[in-house]
């Protein structure tokens, strides 16, 4: 089974919340604060932090799957989700195959199909991690993920990251990067009120690629959130209570 863990009043209104690629049910914790009135549901993928590992014959559908699995094993009611990054592309698939399941979506900082620049970049994450490993992959993949604004004010921050860029293997890393080049879904069997989103300064899912993907869904929105990049959900979690939470709290979208 997945690692999970439950937060918040057995009355409040469910939510899910599903990580980016490289992180953690921790990653959340700047933004509980924001949700201590809701049901809170946080777990991990897959080949993250505590859960069964990759392995060569695992994919992205198995991430998926895995995901169903657990809503299902632990009986978890009709839900809200909140997705960042390769957490987004999870939302929008679980939408698509178990809308059922679902009240609302926010999806972060995610995609609908890679495009060959998208592989491009996750390409070059991978190189990055071949040639010298997990901190050298983070040094890569910073100016696309972080804003101009927190480089420059919070190098603790980054530091701590950085450090904590070596807790997965060689194996893991292809294994998950792998799974990121898999993500996908058809935004037309998408009808569940979904709110999309990515910072403005975000490199790896840019506000072009994000506005033109709302485009293609039949019930979506898009924001841009200003002086933020891609790990917005780090930089900024007060974006539950500016934008997330307002959206879900709304009686329709669209």
């Amino acid at each position: 089974m997945l690692e999970y863990r439950i937060d918040g009043p057995q009355t409040g209104t469910p939510l899910v919340l599903l990580n980016g690629l490289f992180a953690d049910i921790n990653s959340w914790q700047s933004a509980m604060p924001f949700l201590a009135k809701r049901r809170v549901l946080r777990l991990n993928s897959r080949g993250q932090g505590g859960s069964p590992p990759l392995t060569d014959s695992d994919g992205y559908a198995d991430q998926v799957a895995d995901l169903v699995d657990l809503l299902t094993e632990i009986e978890w009611p009709v839900s809200d989700v909140v997705g960042v990054s390769h957490g987004g592309n999870l939302a929008l698939s679980l939408a698509q195959d178990q809308p059922q399941r679902l009240r609302k979506v926010v999806a972060m900082g995610c995609l609908d199909q890679v495009t060959g620049l998208a592989a491009q970049k996750i390409g070059t994450w991978a190189k990055a991690h071949q040639v010298g490993g997990g901190r050298h992959r983070f040094d890569i993949a910073s100016p696309w993920v972080w804003s101009d604004t927190f480089l420059s004010e919070h190098g603790e921050v980054l530091a701590f990251y950085r450090d904590r860029a070596d807790q997965y293997d060689d194996n893991q890393v292809r294994h998950l990067l792998r799974c990121a080049l898999a993500a996908s879904c058809d935004p037309l069997q998408i009808h569940t009120p979904t709110l999309l989103m990515t910072g403005a300064e975000d490199v790896l899912t840019p506000t072009w690629s994000m506005a033109a993907m709302a485009q293609r869904f039949p019930n979506a929105t898009f924001r841009a959130l200003p002086d933020t990049a891609h790990a917005s959900i780090l930089e900024q979690p007060q974006v539950f209570e500016t934008h997330i939470l307002p959206f879900l709290e709304s009686g329709h979208v669209g």
